[in-house]
């Protein structure tokens, strides 16, 4: 269970939430199969995924309150009691087909379109009201004050953990012997020295030389590459902290001699990521209308990436939608992308990219909140908060192609990295990597 420290909202105020939302829908239950948003909805985490904090469960909200259906073995006294406490009524896992068919066949029954076909066979079609999302999708997007405190913090320890392996891995990488696989693990063994950090937040992305072109690349020991310094190298990952929430980083470094299309590519992809942090835009903007305005970099270099800018991120769940900046003609996409406007206090990636296949791949990102933006007249305007606090590699930057705003904004943001991360290092006594971070943060 959730630490209270982090809870605002019980499980008993999201449920008059989500039973207001199915009055205004019309339907009598609304079934979630989504297990980010059954833990999202109890404020209950579990271990049943490799990568994610969540529990093999199914929930039906109706108008007398929340069932739970989950196997009873995994269901602890004090769990039971907590449960208890908010009137949550537990059911065993597999009785949920037969609650649909007996309980939901009468009135309106309210899933979202990514419901398996199992569930949804359960319903009578006519019963049947299909969404894109779930009104808990929608909902747990918008974070509160202690989740984006927590967010926050499990960022500047990440990054801790990060600027030690990037240090690290400069300082040996020219003597051999480093792997994708063995340096993915010496990122981890740094996160492991941070106070809460429970797993990685999904299948670790190093990758090495060629590798890193392949999108959504995954190291295993069966293939196992070594870095070499005379090639890009490009590690993407994150981390559970407990109590304090999720992080996703990414960074493309390059310890040799690179191509002057290597460092043209990667300031590109650099452009595009600052035009993106920088961006101010109207409340209420849809998050793939962003992407047109950030890939212009690339474009009028006849240059592009088919994958989505950014993802939204979770407390202490998972990648989580529907808001993001999404590119793509696949109908769930598009639907995805269009059921969600950016408020402020959501947290989404910046990560653009730029793949050439079989060379090298590029990629950079950070995690954003948007925020209220102050402009000149006053109107309902958001903008971008930077919250991942790493160095990106200058010896890969190409100055004159950056306008004066980018190097401003490159400048400050290295700048935001010493003072909040510099601290930490020497407190923790890591006073080689705060010298190191200080070489890496000066001035463009």
């Amino acid at each position: 269970m959730i630490s209270s420290s982090r809870i605002e909202q019980d499980c008993s105020f999201k449920c008059t939430l989500l039973q207001k939302k199915m009055s205004e829908k019309s339907v009598d239950w609304l079934v979630l199969t989504s297990l980010d948003e059954v833990a999202w909805l109890l404020n209950l985490t579990g271990s049943d995924l490799p990568f994610s904090p969540l529990f093999n469960a199914y929930v039906v909200v109706a108008k007398d309150g929340i069932h739970l259906f989950v196997e009873p073995s995994k269901v602890s006294k004090d769990v039971e009691a907590y449960l208890e406490l908010f009137k949550v009524k537990l059911h065993g896992y597999t009785d949920i087909f037969s609650y649909l068919k007996t309980k939901c066949c009468f009135g309106k029954t309210w899933l979202s379109q990514k419901c398996n076909y199992a569930i949804v066979s359960c319903i009578p079609l006519a019963s049947r009201v299909l969404t894109s999302n779930t009104p808990v999708a929608m909902l747990k997007c918008h974070k509160t004050k202690l989740e984006i405190e927590g967010i926050l913090e499990a960022n500047n320890r990440d990054a801790v953990a990060f600027c030690r392996f990037l240090h690290w891995l400069e300082s040996n990488v020219k003597n051999g012997g480093i792997t994708e696989c063995s340096a993915g693990d010496q990122l981890n063994a740094f996160r492991k020295d941070e106070i809460g950090f429970v797993a990685i937040g999904f299948d670790m992305m190093s990758c090495a030389g060629i590798n890193s072109s392949v999108l959504l690349y995954c190291n295993s020991p069966d293939h196992d590459t070594p870095i070499r310094a005379d090639e890009m190298y490009m590690i993407d990952s994150g981390g559970f902290f407990r109590d304090q929430g999720c992080t996703d980083s990414c960074r493309t470094v390059h310890y040799g001699n690179p191509t002057d299309f290597e460092k043209i590519a990667f300031t590109l992809v650099l452009q595009v990521h600052i035009d993106l942090a920088m961006a101010v835009f109207p409340c209420g903007t849809k998050g793939h209308w962003l992407a047109t305005i950030a890939k212009m970099p690339l474009w009028k270099h006849g240059l592009d990436f088919d994958t989505n800018i950014g993802h939204g991120v979770g407390f202490f769940q998972s990648v989580e939608g529907p808001h993001g900046i999404y590119i793509s003609q696949e109908p769930e996409v598009v639907a995805e992308a269009q059921d969600k406007e950016l408020v402020a206090e959501m947290f989404l990636t910046d990560e653009p990219g730029y793949y050439d296949c079989g060379k090298f791949g590029i990629r950079t990102e950070n995690t954003l909140l948007t925020v209220k933006a102050e402009t000149q007249y006053q109107k309902e305007f958001l903008k971008f908060e930077v919250v991942s606090f790493i160095p990106i590699q200058k010896k890969m930057i190409i100055k004159s192609m950056l306008t004066e705003e980018q190097i401003s904004w490159l400048n400050n943001y290295h700048q935001q990295c010493f003072e909040v991360i510099g601290p930490r290092l020497i407190k923790r006594g890591f006073n080689a990597t705060y010298e190191w971070l200080k070489e890496q943060t000066t001035p463009l």
